[in-house]
């Protein structure tokens, strides 16, 4: 998966819905680096590239691109990265999301 071709939809996104979890919406748009409480699992489809994630305040699932894969696990987690809000398809897998959290890593 092209993780740029995934992201880029970030840029032209208009009119995006508030963000949970105390981020500001205007940043997110931009990529700002954010620190999250939650839960996270391996995505049902496709080969593995991604994670979905549920904030612990009860906020919408988020698709997370690790910075490496192998690091990450399933389960309660913390999560640092950096998020996009917008509308996001996966090309492989057919996935959409309103939020990805990019270059995630587990602190």
């Amino acid at each position: 998966m092209d993780r740029r071709a995934f992201v880029a939809a970030s840029v032209s996104a208009i009119g995006v819905a508030t963000v949970s979890a105390g981020v500001a919406a205007a940043n997110s748009r931009r990529g700002e680096a954010v620190r999250l409480g939650g839960w996270l699992e391996p995505a049902a489809a496709g080969p593995g590239h991604y994670f979905l994630f549920r904030s612990a305040d009860g906020g919408g699932e988020m698709v997370v691109l690790p910075a490496e894969a192998r690091s990450m696990r399933a389960g309660q987690v913390m999560l640092e990265g950096r998020l996009f809000r917008g509308k996001f398809k996966d090309a492989t897998t057919g996935q959409t999301a309103t939020a990805v959290i990019t270059g995630a890593r587990l602190v």
